[in-house]
């Protein structure tokens, strides 16, 4: 067993985590449980609101009275997505005064020592407002990223450390921005349920900050793909025309976003055999609401 040091908790006392789960009980849930061992190996706790977008109330298992969590559970059965889950955590951490938000899904893998790497880097670098792991899936790291043209391209490599938020991309989870950065921002938009949240939320966030802070930590992600299911398709897709439009802001990032949905329609619809995706575009995407 490691034990921290006292000023390991102290900081940590300064972070709410909020994870958004759908369908997935805390004990199935990758992130939940690898920073759970984080937190018994180091002997430290902390809060976390539970954003729980299921149908039904997931099951929090033996978790609910685990000594190193601090739970508050939300259940929003109406499916808000994660950036309604997110502002939601904001205003909780401004209750409780909190100075960080660290943002997850369900489905990424911590190593042992990430509160560790969180905390050495907020120390190290205290002028920074935004600090993210690198996200991977096999061997390919997804996050950070070049960001062009509403699209991310995959960096081979990334040193830890301080980069230029100029034309790079973040994914949400493993996201830890301060609270004051998160409000100058305007937090998440709301109506962007899923996809195209945490591009829409980095592009903003460029424009009133320069830098962020590339964690000396490699965490393993899932995306959640739909397995070739057709109704799971469908609804993915859906989410994504949604987000798509509420984050086309001008005639140009329209136009890149029918380019890129109308190939993507054409292509499941090839794919499935069937018209369906033609007309979600047609709906969700050029039908603004």
């Amino acid at each position: 067993m490691v034990i921290m040091p006292k000023p390991y908790q102290t900081r940590l006392n300064d972070i709410l985590a909020v994870m958004v789960s759908y369908q997935v009980g805390l004990a199935a849930s990758e992130t939940f449980t690898s920073l759970t061992d984080c937190l018994k190996a180091h002997k430290l706790s902390m809060d976390i609101v539970v954003y729980d977008n299921s149908r039904e109330p997931i099951s929090m298992g033996d978790y609910a009275t685990c000594r190193n969590w601090f739970i508050t559970y939300i259940h929003d059965q109406s499916n808000s997505g994660v950036s309604k889950a997110y502002n939601t955590a904001f205003s909780i951490a401004r209750k409780k005064r909190k100075k960080w938000i660290l943002l997850l899904d369900q489905d990424t893998r911590f190593p042992i020592n990430a509160l560790h790497s969180y905390i050495d880097s907020l120390t190290a670098h205290p002028g920074e407002h935004l600090f993210a792991p690198a996200l991977l899936v096999g061997q390919k790291m997804i996050s950070p990223c070049r960001y062009y043209f509403k699209r991310g391209f995959h960096l081979k490599s990334s040193s830890p450390g301080i980069h230029s938020i100029r034309h790079k991309t973040i994914l949400n989870s493993g996201m830890c921005i301060s609270a004051d950065a998160f409000e100058k921002n305007n937090g998440y938009n709301d109506k962007i349920r899923l996809y195209f949240s945490d591009l829409d939320f980095i592009e903003r966030y460029a424009k009133l900050f320069n830098s962020f802070c590339l964690i000396d930590m490699q965490c393993m992600h899932n995306h959640g793909h739909d397995n070739g299911n057709f109704d799971n398709t469908i609804s993915r897709f859906r989410l994504y025309c949604e987000g798509a439009r509420q984050s086309s802001h001008n005639a140009w990032d329209f136009i890149i976003l029918f380019i890129m949905l109308s190939f993507r329609s054409l292509g499941y619809s090839v794919r499935h055999r069937s018209f369906a995706f033609v007309a979600i575009f047609a709906r969700y995407f050029l039908q603004k609401t």
